[in-house]
């Protein structure tokens, strides 16, 4: 059960009130009994009106309830004046039956209140969520849009008839089924690696591409096969006047210069 949710329903102003079906009442009492917090918030309430209709009590003036008999008298018969007198000692003083309408009184305009406040802490909670729904709609929508733009850049560059590429492949001593390939867009100066085929390393291991240019291994950075169906591409640094490309298997965060008995693949331009 949900005790707050339940107190800030109403129904305990309800039943201090006296306004609960019977059936509601006891209900009420028996949750007041398993849950303390529910028979606390009762007595709170019964407090709180009791204080506020002792603070807000309209005191009559002194003649008012001599007054008031003397109207009766003027109407009434004696029998009938003294049925009255013995109704009004059952039932208390003047002041005691103003003191009661007050009460009511601010019992009602409390309970509207009441209503009127966990009404509008439901409106906010329900804004609050349309807000977060419609960021996180608003976050889903930008990164959607931000990968149907790369994924076009990417075919316009495949596109482009001076997009050139080189296949490497892997070595027969080691796995022949390894395979890579270099894009490369010489008026663009872009490049792109398309993973197709590579082996599992180590954690602390990275691959890492090379472009070779006049016999010499230039680095071209490290990358992980975490790539998916959908992300098979990987930009990568542009190197010009390259004669062959290689990957090889490097420490975490890639080497000066390439292991050669770590190579995985290689291909050689035109």
């Amino acid at each position: 059960m949900d005790i707050q949710k339940y107190i800030a329903s109403g129904i305990l102003e309800q039943y201090v009130l006296g306004n609960l079906s019977p059936a509601e009442s006891s209900g009420v009492e028996q949750y007041a009994l398993q849950y303390p917090e529910i028979k606390k918030e009762i007595e709170a309430i019964e407090e709180a009106f009791e204080k506020y209709a002792q603070a807000n009590a309209v005191q009559p003036s002194p003649d008012l309830e001599l007054k008031i008999l003397e109207k009766i008298k003027d109407k009434k018969t004696a029998v009938d004046k003294s049925d009255k007198i013995t109704t009004d000692k059952k039932g208390g003083s003047i002041y005691t039956l103003l003191y009661r309408v007050a009460v009511a009184a601010f019992l009602g305009l409390a309970l509207w209140a009441i209503s009127l406040n966990n009404e509008l802490k439901e409106k906010e909670n329900q804004l609050t969520n349309l807000q977060t729904q419609y960021e996180e709609l608003n976050t889903n929508c930008s990164e959607q849009l931000k990968e149907k733009e790369q994924t076009e850049l990417l075919f316009a560059f495949l596109k482009d008839r001076n997009t050139s590429s080189v296949e490497m492949k892997g070595l027969p001593e080691k796995d022949p089924n390894n395979i890579a390939v270099v894009f490369q867009n010489n008026n663009l100066k872009k490049s792109y690696l398309e993973v197709i085929n590579m082996p599992t390393v180590a954690s602390d291991k990275q691959f890492q591409l090379w472009a070779i240019v006049d016999g010499t291994p230039v680095d071209m950075g490290v990358f992980d096969v975490t790539v998916t169906a959908d992300s098979a591409f990987i930009e990568v640094p542009f190197v010009e006047n390259a004669q062959a490309f290689a990957v090889t298997i490097e420490k975490a965060g890639g080497n000066p210069t390439p292991t050669l008995e770590e190579m995985v693949v290689i291909g050689n331009v035109g």
